[in-house]
């Protein structure tokens, strides 16, 4: 799994904006985790994590990065 995903995760799950390359093909404010301009996880109103679903991603890369969510963010 690639850093720059594993450090935008870390600031998601901190509240913090975070930008995980100069291509910015990962990056959150805080409250919604986006995979270039697709958002690919979120806080619902209740606080939990909402990951969209593997095969929603349009790219490998957005996939790979869907991935790292339900696995990083589902522990």
């Amino acid at each position: 799994m690639r850093k720059n995903i594993l450090k935008v995760i870390d600031a998601f799950k901190a509240g913090k904006s975070a930008n995980g390359d100069s291509k910015r093909t990962c990056h959150t404010d805080g409250r919604v985790l986006y995979s270039y301009r697709m958002p690919i996880a979120w806080y619902d109103e209740l606080g939990n994590v909402v990951v969209v679903p593997y095969d929603a991603g349009p790219s490998r890369t957005t996939k790979s990065q869907i991935r790292a969510c339900q696995t990083e963010l589902k522990r």
